[in-house]
């Protein structure tokens, strides 16, 4: 029995009804379609389950089979019942294909420790052939196969999943990381230009304070200078004055001196002429006026 015509048909479905589009997806893995699970071999092998079971229970109560090989089928059915799984039954498919393999190899052990003759004889007492339990060994041993191959196939589209999380979060955290450098370069550019700033406005401040200081004294040394200056304008014309009014005193001096000189000179005279018209008034007789003038003139005659 194979699986191709299954293919097929679900192919042919799935263009009928619309959905081929979705078989073209980017997601689309040709594996799967190429590697289908083996569905109708599996149905078939599950239909076969209550034979397989009536199987068993005629096997242990096989007179001719030995006891190792009654003991392997009645181990697989005691497998069967009992909690404690090779794989745990919560898993579908899987949890379950342990079971069958584990009863279908128990039944095919006991079935070759019995004659050819006896073996037909429980076989077709309830439906079976030898070409059933071959085909449905062969079908456990597929879904395995099956199993395995689309558990690789997760792990490796899971693997590329996450490879490509990991390479966008590698990438959101390199630009992250960029960003942040940015940041770090923009605010150390930024410290550099307030730091120079700050140092050319300290520089001007030295320089506005220089100035202002060259300032201060230059207008200090001229105030001075204008003081200096100031007093020896004063001081020469103190003296000049000083020196004026010495000179005035000089000259009212002078003139008093002069006018007391002249005062003394014209008394002088007067008196030299008045001795004179003594002299010359005694000689010729005085006269009514010189009587007059002499009596004026000279003091004795008070």
């Amino acid at each position: 029995m194979t699986s191709r015509p299954a293919v097929t048909s679900r192919r042919a479905w799935a263009a009928s009804d619309g959905t081929a589009a979705r078989l073209n997806h980017q997601d689309y893995d040709p594996r799967v379609s190429d590697d289908p699970f083996p569905r109708e071999r599996v149905g078939v092998m599950l239909r076969r389950l209550p034979a397989y079971l009536r199987l068993s229970w005629r096997l242990t109560r096989e007179p001719l089979l030995s006891r190792a090989r009654r003991a392997a089928v009645i181990g697989a059915a005691g497998y069967l019942a009992s909690p404690i799984d090779l794989v745990p039954g919560v898993i579908p498919v899987v949890g379950q294909l342990d079971h069958i393999a584990v009863a279908l190899a128990a039944i095919r052990i006991a079935l070759d420790g019995l004659s050819p003759e006896r073996r037909r004889f429980h076989l077709d007492a309830v439906g079976l052939a030898d070409e059933h339990l071959a085909a449905d060994l062969r079908t456990v041993g597929a879904t395995t196969t099956w199993l395995l191959r689309a558990g690789a196939r997760t792990t490796a589209r899971a693997a590329r999943v996450g490879g490509r999380a990991a390479a966008a979060g590698a990438g959101l955290a390199a630009r992250g990381s960029k960003g942040a450098a940015n940041g770090a370069s923009g605010a150390a550019k930024g410290a550099t230009g307030a730091a120079r700033s700050a140092g050319a406005a300290a520089s001007g401040a030295a320089k506005g304070a220089t100035g202002a200081a060259r300032s201060a004294g230059a207008a200090a040394s001229g105030a001075a200078k204008g003081a200096t200056g100031a007093a020896r304008s004063a001081g020469a014309a103190a003296s000049g004055a000083a020196k004026g009014a010495t000179g005035a005193a000089r000259s009212a001096g002078a003139a008093a001196s002069g006018a007391a000189k002249g005062a003394t000179g014209a008394a002088r005279s007067a008196g030299a002429a008045a001795r004179r018209r003594l002299v010359s008034g005694r000689g010729r007789g005085p006269g009514p006026e010189t009587l007059s003038v002499e009596t004026e003139g000279d003091p004795r005659q008070d």
